[in-house]
């Protein structure tokens, strides 16, 4: 028996009797004799986005307070509260306008009515100090009270700060 190829077929082509008539047949497997095909892609182009080579960047917002002729006392009083949250950087200027010593601090708190102590100074007579707070929580707010008791000076408040950008 002659072996028939039939589009890549091995089988024998002959009849199911056995005798040696030939016969077409039709392979079960045609998509394994096919010939390799590349996929198709598509015609159109890919389109790529390009950088456009300027730098787009949140625009650094400033923030600032101020609480102008303060006198103090004996004990703690509270200024300029604050939601800090946003901020990036952000301080309090003392101006010491009297001519006696005073105590400041900045108090921080998590929910804007228990507050903790954060930092402390003593700001000299007719001079100016900048205090900033050593631990994060979202709000703070700054006290003051004269540094002798019973001697009040005066002072001015400054909050200034910035958000990210």
């Amino acid at each position: 028996m002659s072996l028939q190829k039939n589009s890549g077929c091995r089988r024998r082509p002959a009849c199911r009797c056995g005798c040696s008539r030939k016969r077409r047949i039709r392979c079960r497997n045609r998509r394994r004799h096919k010939p390799h095909r590349r996929p198709q892609y598509s015609k159109r182009p890919v389109r790529r986005v390009k950088p456009c080579g300027c730098k787009q960047r949140q625009q650094t917002k400033f923030v600032e307070a101020e609480k102008l002729d303060i006198t103090t006392g004996n004990d703690w009083s509270s200024f300029l509260l604050v939601n800090s949250s946003l901020l990036s950087m952000y301080s309090y200027a003392i101006v010491n306008r009297g001519a006696n010593p005073a105590e400041v601090m900045v108090e921080i708190s998590p929910n804007g009515k228990d507050f903790m102590m954060d930092s402390k100074m003593d700001v000299p007579a007719a001079s100016m100090q900048t205090i900033t707070p050593l631990r994060y929580l979202k709000y703070t707010r700054f006290s003051v009270k004269s540094g002798e008791a019973g001697r009040p000076t005066s002072l001015d408040l400054y909050f200034q700060g910035q958000t990210a950008g």
